[in-house]
């Protein structure tokens, strides 16, 4: 599958391995994070060791934002910090794709 089609079917729940897709992965001598936050209306990368944190971009207007660490090598230690429509935000810290721990904040 390519990664539009696989991002079609994170949107649509249909995707059977989700972390394929979701999480940091290397591209282009760097790393790609993405995310599926269907009720955010903004999503950053905060990197470990790097000051400014990485704002990731709406790939589908379902929820699915991504950004690229430029640079940077796997494994990645970042929290996404979300922002949601509602005016509070949850963060999420992941070392891994697949182990991921989520503090709420009011």
């Amino acid at each position: 599958m390519t990664v539009e089609a696989d991002i079609e079917a994170i949107v649509h729940r249909d995707l059977a391995d989700p972390h394929r897709l979701l999480g940091a992965h290397p591209q282009n001598g760097g790393v790609v994070v993405r995310a599926f936050r269907p009720a955010a209306a903004k999503v950053l990368a905060r990197v470990e060791g790097s000051k400014k944190p990485v704002e990731l971009a709406q790939r589908h207007p379902a929820g699915l934002f991504e950004g690229e660490v430029a640079g940077a090598t796997l494994p990645l230690r970042y929290e996404l910090e979300v922002v949601r429509r509602e005016r509070w935000y949850v963060r999420a810290i992941s070392t891994d794709p697949r182990a991921t721990t989520t503090r709420r904040s009011p």
